[in-house]
């Protein structure tokens, strides 16, 4: 009986199936049902909160709105800067 390639190769699928088979049926006969767990650790006291920019302790975090000025001419004048609460040059 000559091994020939088509007879290889399906001896060779044949072979990974029925492994596949076995290693999948002793990984479900093996698992057990997870258990529930209950968190019971306490509660960490809520920390402070800072602002992401000065590091001074808040009240509460404002929405914050960001935007970048070019220093070139063709951006001048700047308006509106009586209204920056900080800026950072």
């Amino acid at each position: 009986m000559a091994w020939t390639r088509q007879r290889i190769t399906f001896t060779v699928g044949v072979a990974i199936v029925v492994t596949d088979l076995v290693v999948g049926a002793l990984l479900v006969r093996g698992s057990t049902p997870m258990r529930r767990v209950s968190a019971t650790t306490a509660p960490s006291p809520s920390p402070r909160l800072r602002s992401p920019f000065t590091g001074e302790p808040v009240s509460s975090l404002d929405p914050v709105l960001a935007v970048k000025m070019d220093n070139d001419t063709a951006a001048r004048p700047w308006t509106s800067l009586v209204w920056v609460v900080l800026a950072y040059p």
